[in-house]
């Protein structure tokens, strides 16, 4: 409106102009004022250009918004193995859910002999529970930024009692992180996380071989800082075709502290005090379209375990005989009374076609404090597994994990067409927990040196068969032998006052 204004009152003054000049002269005169005419209009002609070029700018800006914002109205849902995901059109955001429920019914078949240190009034516990239900959303935003949020919902009654049984917390927030991923080939992530630390449990829960991960892996990650729900931060480089084409490297470090759902106003609150640094570096030095090899080594360090209510830290390295149903815990090293830890691990895996094979080694030394000055206990556990899929399918290799995921039926399960994919499977794992212990026999050399530890070797064979029924849910069976040797002083004597069982367990898994 302005700009039309503007053009009339010019056209007004030379009009007026004109006039003026007209009884003022003669053919001199109207010479000059036809040359002003002339300037008025071509100014006058510009000043209309110009407001409509800008006219048209205006429409064009508007236009390209109105484009913009029904891009971003636009979400679009895939579909993937029955995960729903949204996801905008410039794919900028999205927001997967997710959802992973597994029920256990577990079975101890106990053997009562003379070196049963529980005598015949032990009775393992069977029963059925559902050892995770997890919900949850995860996805990116502004492209570049990466958020997953994790709720735990099950968890049978041992896991939970034994986890927050100081202080009765609910460890309901299983992971709650964000990321950022800006820079090619990196990742920081910052919150309640689950470092990359050794392979099985770099392991989705939802692909493990086995029921139970094997024990020397459950006390590595729990006392070296690398289970979920902890609170930390993470650096993770991961590339493909670092070094020649179809390697894959992964470096990781994470600096974390205690977990989610502790009471951290007690002088008893779990792991209050403990904090760990840990990190894996991992190659998948060889592979083909039907082979994938890698080794790795992880390290960690504690820099502080928990106090107790006195102030003396303190840290006790134990397990179950890898299954959770029943609350016993044979293999445990007593309260140790330490200021720090290192430990070190080798790792490895490999699948040719539908075979796979894994094993892992770790070590770790507690330095002693207060009244173990000078005394550093050492432990060390392995264990080695392999599988065959005797449908044919392959176990996929993750690349941004360094880990083994589960085969995808070729033939999903339905009445009067197809079986799914079976595998077998075996493992074999040892955790050793003693340190000094001594031998059997009455002769005072026998007995354990000061400051010895007699946690006991734990030894457990077991034999698997899954079915893969489609990509969402599977079917497990695990038998498994145990072995518990330890040694005690009854009198004089140092004997053996071990257990043996067998245990058989099932579970039905679901996961989105």
């Amino acid at each position: 409106m302005r700009k039309k204004i503007l053009l009339a009152s010019t056209a007004v003054v030379a009009v007026f102009a004109f006039a003026v000049t007209a009884q003022a002269g003669g053919r001199t005169a109207k010479d000059s004022r036809d040359a002003e005419i002339q300037e008025l209009k071509a100014r006058l002609d510009r000043l209309e250009q110009q407001s409509a070029d800008e006219q048209r700018a205006n429409q064009d800006a508007a236009v390209q918004e109105q484009s913009r914002l029904l891009k971003l109205e636009k979400t679009p849902v895939t579909i993937a193995s029955g995960r729903p995901c949204f996801n905008t059109a410039d794919n900028s955001f999205s927001a997967c859910l997710r959802a992973r429920v597994h029920f256990d019914d577990i079975n101890y078949f106990q053997k009562v002999g003379d070196h049963d240190p529980f005598g015949s009034t032990h009775d393992w516990g069977n029963g059925a529970s559902f050892r995770r239900v997890y919900f949850g959303l995860e996805g990116k935003f502004f492209t570049d930024f990466e958020y997953e949020l994790r709720i735990q919902l099950g968890g049978d009654g041992v896991e939970n009692a034994n986890a927050n049984a100081t202080t009765g917390g609910n460890r309901l927030i299983n992971i709650a992180r964000v990321a950022y991923r800006g820079i090619p080939n990196f990742r920081v992530n910052v919150g309640a996380i689950e470092p990359l630390f050794t392979l099985e449990d770099s392991t989705s829960s939802a692909d493990l071989l086995f029921l139970e991960r094997a024990s020397v892996d459950v006390v590595t990650i729990g006392n070296f800082g690398g289970d979920d729900a902890r609170h930390g931060i993470e650096a993770t480089f991961q590339k493909a075709n670092t070094f020649y084409q179809g390697d894959n490297v992964i470096l990781t470090s994470a600096f974390t502290g205690g977990r989610t759902g502790i009471d951290h106003g007690t002088a008893g609150g779990r792991n209050d005090e403990q904090t760990q640094i840990l990190g894996r570096l991992v190659d998948r030095f060889y592979s083909d379209p039907d082979t994938n090899v890698q080794v790795g080594v992880d390290a960690a360090h504690d820099f502080k375990f928990q106090q107790a209510g006195t102030g003396t830290e303190s840290v006790n390295y134990n397990d179950f005989p890898e299954y959770r149903m029943d609350s016993t815990k044979l293999a445990s090293t007593g309260t140790i009374h330490a200021d720090t830890a290192n430990l070190w691990g080798v790792e490895g895996g490999a699948n040719w076609k539908n075979f796979f094979v894994s094993g892992e080694y770790y070590n770790w030394t507690a330095h002693g404090s207060d009244g173990n000055v000078g005394h550093n206990p050492n432990f060390h556990g392995w264990y080695v597994s392999g599988s065959w899929v005797i449908t044919g399918e392959a176990k996929g290799y993750d690349a941004g994990h360094g880990s083994w995921g589960s085969p995808k039926p070729d033939h999903p399960f339905s009445w009067g067409g197809g079986w799914g994919a079976w595998e077998v499977a075996a493992r074999y794992s040892d955790l050793d927990l003693n340190w000094h212990d001594g031998c059997v026999g009455a002769s005072p050399a026998c007995d354990a040196l000061p400051g010895g530890i007699r946690g006991g070797e734990q030894q457990i064979a077991t034999l698997g068969v899954n079915w893969y029924l489609n990509n969402n849910l599977k079917m497990q069976f695990d038998y498994s032998h145990v072995d518990f040797d330890v040694l005690a002083k009854v009198g004089l004597v140092n004997d053996q006052a071990g257990q043996t069982l067998n245990i058989f367990g099932t579970r039905v898994a679901f996961a989105l």
